[in-house]
């Protein structure tokens, strides 16, 4: 299962790495299909490979 970022136009901003995507997908189950957060940052990725490291932030319960 991958977990994705989104702006609030619907524009994708990435995918969160495995131990992230492991330490939300319980919340992600409660929640449906998507979750609220916040994203605090984009930044570019080392060397230019692929779309931007995003930096979230989500409240639990």
């Amino acid at each position: 299962m991958a977990i994705e970022a989104f702006s609030a136009a619907g524009e994708r901003l990435g995918r969160l790495p495995p131990a992230e995507r492991d330490a939300l997908a319980g919340l992600i189950a409660g929640a449906g299909t998507s979750l609220p957060g916040r994203v605090t940052a984009v930044l570019p990725r080392p060397r230019g490979l692929g779309g931007g490291r995003v930096h979230i932030s989500v409240a639990a319960g």
